[in-house]
């Protein structure tokens, strides 16, 4: 996504969608296996559980790496929003002051975004 956003900007809000959609569908997906999954433990006993527990970390695991990747899109959306309204993201001022930084279209820039927000 983030070529896409540098590359190729025309594509880059499709292929975002694209991917939302399909981690939606892995989700799903695994909350209805790990459903069958639990009751299988509870019909086939001991055995099962030990195995239903790997399943659970592994679906943990999987929960996670989601998180991460939905975090990531939408920190690049938010990126693609300031492209369109042709702001320059602000590098961090931390240890320069702000002497290096304009800030007169502050004001007008971020009523827009929080326009686009609420």
């Amino acid at each position: 996504a983030s070529y896409l956003l540098q590359h190729e900007p025309q594509l880059f809000e499709s292929a975002v969608e694209a991917e939302l959609e399909a981690l939606r569908a892995q989700r799903e997906y695994d909350l209805a296996e790990e459903s069958q999954r639990e009751r299988d433990a509870v019909q086939n006993g001991a055995d099962a559980q030990e195995h239903t527990a790997l399943r659970r970390r592994i679906s943990e695991y999987n929960i996670n790496e989601r998180t991460r990747i939905v975090t990531e899109l939408l920190y690049l959306m938010v990126c693609a929003k300031f492209q369109r309204l042709d702001v320059p993201l602000i590098p961090p001022m931390k240890g320069r002051g702000s002497s290096n930084v304009d800030l007169t279209g502050l004001r007008s820039w971020h009523a827009l975004v929080r326009e686009d927000i609420y």
